[in-house]
């Protein structure tokens, strides 16, 4: 049994390259995760589809930086 299992995670530039990775690791491992992105909504959408699969709970927002 995983030690993540059930725990929560969150992952910045979770939709693409190593976050991507990252996120869809912490879902086989039996984490619910969050996602934030910037402009890789296919990924945070194959990412749903795998969280589904999985029976976890996935959410994702895109954001952009904020300059003061």
């Amino acid at each position: 049994m995983s030690k993540l299992l059930g725990k929560r995670a969150l992952v910045t530039a979770g939709a693409q390259g190593i976050g991507f990775a990252i996120s869809s690791h912490l879902l086989r491992a039996g984490c619910d995760v969050f996602v934030h992105y910037r402009s890789s909504a296919d990924g945070a959408r194959n990412l749903a589809a795998e969280a589904t699969q999985l029976g976890r709970r996935f959410a994702s927002a895109s954001a952009n930086t904020v300059h003061l």
